[in-house]
């Protein structure tokens, strides 16, 4: 399941939810194992999450759009988002969920195809809210350790993150420990923890399951003449042959040694599908047939007494001449110009 800004807008909820309960700690320990004050590293937090929405929206932006940033003590970290002190936690904690909600907001709305600028490649808006989680997470993991609260996200978000992010790392006990040792922040029974300079992968994901188109079903009005054609004179292997009962078969041809779709050779059933054979596409050609060496199979085709209705001809986009298989369907051997 793809990163959402719903996913977004959960991680931002609960680090408030468990944050809120150490309201009332020093926020200006340091956060974990990090150099930064709890209260900073929210900071850092609200910053990266308002970072990653404003890169989405300035796509033609080839750097970091040029913010400017301050550090609270020397050295420190530098933020251009951050929240006056005099507020408390409570205002700390407003301008972290109204960060999440602009991330949101924008991931929400950018078009596929659409990338921010990161040092670690180029974001689209799953992978710029999949960002905003890791960020969220493991820096409320940070802080939740300087105020000495619990914080337990839930799995299946940490899941989504690490198959957005990290799709290197293998599963550990739970999603979220793995998280953590993904980050840096923890070794592991069977693995030491990672040093400083680990890093995520933002290249773009296809959210889809991969597809192709697998059979094409071709209307004919016999399934041993249809055979006869399609593999003694085109060539073509038969793939299947399976009987299914009352005089039906499941009959499949594909040209030999190639990778697209193959031929579902249906017989026609009744008068309404038989009126559709060798007639599927109104006229024009329906199929087509492509070969890496036009000449060789023009000739070994017209050997076999394949009817040609043209001679070849040569376009800007390659050799082409229609033929017919006996039923009438009309197929064009094409071999494609490459550019």
């Amino acid at each position: 399941m793809p990163v959402t800004a719903d996913d977004v807008l959960a991680a931002v909820a609960s680090a408030v939810t468990a944050l809120r309960a150490g309201a009332d700690r020093d926020w200006w320990a340091p956060a974990g194992d990090l150099e930064w004050s709890c209260w900073e590293t929210v900071e850092h937090i609200a910053d990266d999450l308002v970072f990653y929405g404003a890169q989405l929206g300035a796509p033609g932006y080839r750097t970091y759009l040029p913010l400017e940033a301050a550090a609270r003590t020397p050295g420190g970290e530098e933020n251009a988002i951050r929240s006056d002190p005099a507020a408390g936690p409570e205002g700390l904690f407003a301008v972290l969920t109204a960060s999440g909600a602009l991330l949101a907001a924008i991931v929400q709305v950018t078009p596929p195809g659409v990338t921010g600028h990161h040092a670690f490649g180029r974001a689209d808006a799953e992978a710029s809210a999949a960002m905003g989680v890791l960020e969220t997470l493991v820096h409320t993991h940070d802080v939740a350790q300087g105020l000495r609260v619990p914080f337990d996200p839930d799995p299946g978000l940490c899941a989504r993150v690490l198959a957005r992010l990290f799709r290197d790392v293998g599963p550990a006990a739970d999603p979220w420990t793995t998280l953590l040792w993904a980050c840096g922040r923890i070794a592991l029974p069977d693995r030491p923890r990672r040093a400083d300079g680990w890093r995520w992968d933002n290249a773009p994901r296809d959210p889809r399951p991969a597809q192709r188109i697998g059979l094409v079903t071709l209307v004919v009005p016999d399934y041993d003449a249809a055979i006869a054609f399609y593999v003694d004179a085109l060539g073509f292997a038969l793939v299947d042959d399976t009987a299914l009962g009352d005089g039906k078969r499941w009959v499949v041809v594909a040209p030999p040694g190639g990778t697209g779709a193959s031929l579902l050779l249906a017989q026609a059933a009744g008068p309404e599908q038989e009126a559709r054979i060798g007639d599927q596409t109104g006229g024009r050609v329906a199929l087509f047939l492509s070969t890496s060496d036009f000449a060789a199979d023009h000739a070994r085709m017209l050997a076999a007494d394949v009817t040609f209705l043209e001679e070849p001809r040569h376009e800007p986009y390659g050799s082409v001449a229609v033929f017919a298989d006996p039923f009438g369907n009309r197929w064009d051997l094409v071999e494609h110009r490459i550019a």
